[in-house]
């Protein structure tokens, strides 16, 4: 799970204005009184509602200057992941990449 994208949307939407969250503000900028709807609709694609159903080890990872993934959208997905048998890499100044080659050999191993 490198660096999971479109989870906890509820909080990448306030946090970020990246894409594609920038997309959600926009549209409510202009449709006043649809979040409600607009969140409901993007949570059939929340990986949080899916980290649940994990049945495998996994290994994560999340880059702290990360804007289009906030850091605390993969955290909330790591701690929602099933199995017990996870782990979650955390690179500092990484932005979008994760931790790319480091990310690669971290699994390799």
């Amino acid at each position: 799970m490198d660096v999971p994208f479109r989870c906890g949307v509820p909080r990448a939407e306030v946090l970020t204005d990246r894409h594609p969250h920038w997309e959600t503000g926009m549209f409510l900028k202009t449709h006043r009184g649809r979040k409600a709807n607009v969140l409901r609709a993007l949570s059939y694609f929340d990986g949080v509602h899916f980290a649940a159903r994990g049945r495998a080890p996994a290994l994560f990872s999340t880059a702290l200057e990360d804007q289009a993934c906030p850091p605390s959208t993969a955290f909330a997905t790591f701690n929602a992941w099933a199995h017990t048998d996870k782990a979650i890499k955390v690179y500092d100044f990484n932005d979008r990449q994760g931790g790319g080659p480091y990310q690669d050999a971290e699994q390799v191993r």
